[in-house]
């Protein structure tokens, strides 16, 4: 499926420069797409666990996959996988997917707060990349092969450093509401990138400026209402420690995406699906 894809974002990009409704656009990009098991639809909700917080939270998160028998990807950060491995190891064990967020996060505000991700050097993100990635191998007994970098900061170098290490995919923060693929994977370069949906980031509603953590929960439902009818894909990017406050929020907007007939699973198998359907 992936020369299908190919070619709808071709005329899915032509109809943006020429300034054509959105609808038509969007008609473009997923014609003719199938997703996973034969559902209409799709969606991954992924996790970025960048603090203590984040890992307190987890139990409450992994409850609701467990609970709608679907799976997640989670982000996480290779010195903190090494220095407190219990909470990532449930996540592989439950059949999650690990991906690649660095072995320090440059600019994290514990760890290492004086380096941005954009601003470190060809060898340095290999470092980074390279590391984290021994780390997480381990952890789960099966290397990532996908990566997000630290605060959405994409280094120019960074796709080079993946494909070095034989990545399927990268998902470093495109805006899927200004892509003209409308959300599919924009396949470029050496590694596809695929876009998040950013209106619904947790971080925005939660604890960013104007946060406002009861908008939340219907921004994201309209979102995947709106793929439903239109047969796209959603990918959120989500903090654990927000979810776990929404009371319930996350159960029941897996429980939206089931009931409405989408397919609800990682990036990886995505990535894979899209790589390997006729």
């Amino acid at each position: 499926m992936i020369e299908r894809v190919r070619r709808n974002l071709r005329w899915a990009r032509v109809i943006a420069r020429l300034g054509l409704p959105v609808s038509l656009r969007a008609y473009a990009a997923y014609r003719g797409v199938r997703w996973p098991g034969g559902a209409r639809w799709a969606a991954c909700f992924t996790f970025d666990l960048d603090y203590e917080e984040d890992e307190r939270a987890l139990p409450v998160v992994l409850g609701a996959f467990a609970a709608t028998s679907t799976r997640a990807s989670f982000a996480c950060i290779g010195a903190h996988v090494a220095l407190r491995p219990a909470p990532y190891r449930d996540i592989a064990s439950a059949g999650h997917e690990v991906v690649n967020h660095s072995m320090t996060h440059p600019f994290h505000r514990v760890i290492s707060p004086s380096r941005h991700w954009n601003e470190l050097s060809r060898p340095e993100v290999d470092d980074e990349v390279r590391r984290a990635h021994e780390v997480l191998s381990a952890l789960a007994g099966r290397p990532p092969v996908g990566f997000r970098a630290p605060h959405f900061e994409r280094n120019a170098t960074q796709g080079e450093a993946l494909a070095a290490l034989g990545y399927a995919y990268d998902s470093s923060g495109l805006h899927a509401e200004q892509e003209p693929s409308d959300g599919l994977p924009v396949l470029v370069g050496r590694v596809p990138e695929i876009p998040i949906h950013r209106s619904a980031s947790t971080w925005a509603h939660f604890r960013g400026p104007g946060a406002s953590p009861e908008q939340w929960e219907p921004s994201t439902a309209a979102i995947l209402d709106k793929e439903r009818r239109r047969g796209g894909l959603a990918v959120f990017c989500l903090d654990p420690q927000d979810v776990a406050s929404s009371n319930g929020g996350l159960r029941r907007l897996l429980d939206r995406a089931r009931d409405g007939g989408a397919w609800v699973g990682t990036m990886i198998d995505l990535i894979r699906h899209i790589e390997d359907a006729p």
